[in-house]
Formats: structure tokens, C-alpha cells, sequence
């Protein structure tokens, strides 16, 4: 993770994720529930998560770990400036054996289509039908304001196939007060096989995204997020392909959250065709969008503009290279004001 001057790091605290092994099937029913803050989660035996539901993953066997030795796109710099400090998300996560799962008080289905009208993007885009394996960047966290029906998103996306049969895996920050009833940021991931438009949910609300790791879980809420002008909190996300087809969703570079199993898609097995890194919105049904990361146009200074830095891709052997031209010709970011050739920064909102 990197970003200069007067920047915090968001740790996402608990268990470090450098050996998830050796777990054992809990007592009774296979669910208990934490304490601590963070406590919206049920602690569930990793074997019986919700993901196994899936049809096509019936008889899947749980990986631990992606099976490449060292990560290919594991961020490159680190910057410590003088105002720099770690925040930990207050999570006690679970025992071994067990996984935490988002627990939901309603099941939220609606998901807009790709197409959808209500869906603002402000993105940098890779060139499409360019195959690579991952992408990774280092992103500023934000806590606009929304209203039911709106939503507010810094995110890495990738997808691969034809509109109708869209393969899309997200994973960023997330404000959206419909899922998670309230009006905080959340470590937030959703995928589709449709481009949306019957397949696919958020975190853990359908079956397919496989958790491993006992403590850091999509759905998480951050505690801290960057203000306007000072202080900025900054998070690592990475989505990357093993050996086996499986796509990892990693953070802040060895921290192995779970993956989504190559047999639930279509079009991604043989890698992506586009990637996009960037600010989505959703307006209310009256058309209001609600503001997108810092809520302004992209400024020359860091702390008063939503942020990607440090951006990589994985190429087809799964090396890890620098996105030395990733949007050469796609969106440039917000206003229009393209990165830097080294994409160190590159501004969004």
C-alpha cells in the first residue's frame, strides 16, 4: 500500500492471513455469533457456508490458499509520511474452522443491469479483449451521503463475454443504506454471470463467493474514512486469478479473503477482457445521484479527490506488470484529466 503525506492505512485487523490451515469442524449445529463491534456476522463452519448451495458447486473442494507461490501483483511501494497511521477495523472474527458470514436482516435483491440508466461510471478502462489474469490497486475510502435507492462506490471491476452473458467480479468500498441499513463503508464485493440481470448478489447473499479467511469478510464496515482536505484512509484490494481458474480476492497484498470457484462462470476462465478501475454511482428513482468518493471534480491535491494508485495487471503467465498504459484508449478519470505515464496517482471524483 502506498499514497504520500499525511495518509492512514486501514488495516483490516485480526488474523493475518498467512496460514488459514489446519481447521477443524466446530461443535452443534455449525454457527455461532461473535462479539466485539463489528458483530454483524455469524461465525459458520467453513464447510457448510452458504457458497456450497450453488448447484454447480455441489461437490467443490475448499482451497485455502491460491495456488501461486508468491503474489504477482502485491503492491510495489510504501510511503509513510509524517501523519501516518494504521486503523483497525474492530472485529473479533471466528474460531477455527469457522468463516464469518454477512448476516442480513432482509435479503436485498435488486441489482441494475449494466445498461441500467441510473448508473453513473466515472472510470479508468484497459483496452478491451486484452486477456490478463488480475488487477490491483491502491484506493482512497470515502463516506458520501446516499438515500434509499442510491449508491456510492470506489471499485476494481473486471469482465469478460458478450452483454447478455457478462462475467463481472467487483470489490472496492461501498456506501449503500438499502443493503446494509445504515449509512457507513463497507468492504463490499458483488459478481454476476448476466451483466446483472438475473444472476449475481452482493458479499455473501447467494451462494458462490467462497470465504477462507476467519476474520476479514466482505460486508466489513470501516471504522474511519478520508476527509476532505486532511487526513486520507487508504485500502488495498486485489483480484486475482490462481493456477487453478480460481479468482482470489485479496487485501492489503497477503490477506486471502476467499475466491470465487472458476466453475460459476462462463467467460472467465480464460481470463479478462477489460478492466475498469473507478467511481460508480446510482441515482434515486427521481434521478438525484449522490455524490461520488470526495464529491468533487478530480483536484491536483490528494486529500480533497477520490484516488487509485499504485494500479497493476497480471499478464498471461501470472507475473505481476505495471498497468504502464491500462486506459490508453478508454475513460480517462472524472473530469477528464488523464493519469501520469507511471499511474502513481490517478484521480476520479
Amino acid at each position: 500500500m502506498s499514497i504520500s503525506r499525511g495518509v492512514s492505512e486501514i488495516s483490516f485487523g485480526g488474523i493475518a492471513a498467512s496460514s488459514p490451515g489446519g481447521h477443524s469442524p466446530p461443535m452443534g449445529n455449525g454457527t455461532s455469533r461473535p462479539s466485539g463491534e463489528d458483530d454483524d456476522f455469524d461465525c459458520v463452519d467453513i464447510y457448510k457456508q452458504p457458497a456450497l448451495n450453488h448447484p454447480l458447486l455441489k461437490d467443490h473442494e475448499i482451497q485455502l490458499f491460491p495456488n501461486f507461490s508468491k503474489n504477482p501483483i502485491a503492491s510495489s511501494e510504501s510511503y509513510k509520511g509524517e501523519s501516518t497511521h494504521k486503523v483497525y477495523i474492530h472485529s473479533k472474527g471466528c474460531p477455527s474452522g469457522m468463516v464469518p458470514i454477512e448476516r442480513t436482516k432482509a435479503k436485498y435483491g435488486h441489482q441494475f443491469s449494466q445498461q441500467s440508466p441510473r448508473l453513473h461510471f466515472a472510470t479508468l478502462n484497459t483496452i478491451p479483449n486484452t486477456a490478463v489474469h488480475g488487477a490491483r490497486a491502491t484506493m482512497n475510502t470515502w463516506n458520501p451521503s446516499v438515500t434509499s435507492g442510491q449508491f456510492s462506490m470506489g471499485v476494481i471491476r473486471i469482465q469478460s463475454g458478450p452483454p447478455a452473458q457478462l462475467n463481472i467480479i467487483q470489490a472496492g468500498w461501498a456506501v449503500h443504506s438499502d443493503l446494509y441499513g445504515d449509512h457507513k463503508t463497507h468492504f463490499t464485493i458483488r459478481w454476476t454471470v448476466d451483466g446483472f440481470r438475473r444472476t449475481g448478489c452482493y458479499n455473501a447473499r447467494c451462494p458462490g463467493f467462497v470465504q477462507v479467511h476467519p476474520t476479514v469478510r466482505p460486508g466489513l464496515p470501516f471504522r474511519e474514512t478520508s476527509v476532505f482536505g486532511a487526513e486520507q484512509h487508504i485500502i488495498d484490494v486485489q483480484i486475482i486469478q490462481d493456477r487453478n481458474g480460481n479468482w482470489w480476492l485479496v487485501s492489503e497484498g497477503n490477506i486471502y479473503v476467499g475466491y470465487w470457484p472458476k466453475k460459476i462462470f462462463t467467460h472467465l476462465a480464460q481470463g479478462v477482457s477489460e478492466i475498469s478501475f473507478g467511481g460508480i454511482t446510482a441515482s434515486s428513482p427521481g434521478g438525484q445521484s449522490p455524490a461520488m468518493g470526495a464529491g468533487t471534480l478530480p483536484s491536483a491535491n490528494y486529500k480533497k479527490t477520490g484516488f487509485f494508485e499504485d494500479i497493476k495487471i497480471a499478464e498471461f503467465s501470472f507475473g505481476g506488470i505495471a498497468a504502464s498504459s491500462p486506459g490508453g484508449q478508454g475513460s480517462p478519470m472524472g473530469a477528464g484529466t488523464f493519469p501520469s505515464a507511471n499511474y502513481k496517482k490517478n484521480w476520479f471524483c
